[in-house]
């Protein structure tokens, strides 16, 4: 089997339209539209150049000096920060590689991994919902499938029900200062916690102890379950 024609890698200029396309989605997640500033950022990033060559792709048209990307340009954007982010999780939460090492790996693995590979990626990381700087992960055709017949594997620490344990999985914290007091609370990824009670903070029962916290903490820190992992209760 010819794996180079099963599995093509692609070229340079390939590339540079998949990481654009992919920088163009974080910047319109975060509302910037206008056409000089994206242009300024592709060109930093990239090549200069890049942002027309999108354009005269039909990847991305341009109205009155903002941009917004055609189906097409949708499509790859969608997978590149999905393959991305997830990336990122698995460098960050299984391979455990410096910070500094984290973004130029995953932008070299967005490239290649084949679609069965990211969601097979997806899977073992149980479905996060975010990457490690808070960004939302797209949901692909796995997650779809995983709700459907069994429920989310992993969920935040505030969906839990009392005596449910889980083993976290990540942190999905506003900012870092948030971060830093989850972590000084012990609670890393790896670590096994145990609910103690719901209502109206949220304890649980670590290794160390006993911690209690607001609900809306509780709500950026995601477990896989370790029992009753189809059971879940509604916020009020």
């Amino acid at each position: 089997m010819d794996v180079n024609k099963k599995y093509p890698i692609p070229s340079t200029e390939e590339e540079d339209v998949e990481q654009a396309l992919g920088i163009l989605w974080t910047q319109f997640e975060q509302g910037v539209i206008k056409k000089s500033e994206l242009e300024a950022l592709l060109q930093e990033a990239i090549r200069p150049g890049i942002l027309e060559d999108l354009i005269q792709g039909g990847f991305v048209s341009q109205t009155d000096g903002n941009l917004c990307m055609s189906g097409k340009g949708l499509t790859i954007a969608h997978d590149m920060a999905r393959r991305h982010r997830l990336a990122e999780r698995l460098l960050t939460d299984v391979l455990e590689l410096p910070r500094e090492q984290i973004d130029p790996n995953a932008c070299r693995l967005e490239h290649v991994i084949t679609r069965d590979v990211e969601n097979a990626i997806c899977t073992l990381l149980g479905h996060p919902q975010a990457c490690p700087h808070g960004f939302s992960i797209p949901p692909g055709e796995c997650c779809m499938k995983a709700l459907k017949h069994t429920g989310p594997i992993v969920a935040p620490l505030s969906s839990m029900l009392e005596g449910q344990e889980g083993q976290i999985v990540y942190l999905s914290p506003h900012n870092r200062p948030e971060l830093h007091r989850l972590l000084s609370m012990g609670l890393v990824p790896g670590s096994v916690v145990r609910v103690v009670q719901t209502s109206p903070a949220v304890v649980v029962s670590t290794p160390d102890g006993i911690l209690a916290m607001d609900p809306v903490l509780a709500d950026h820190i995601f477990l896989r379950r370790k029992n009753g992992a189809g059971a879940h209760h509604e916020k009020q």
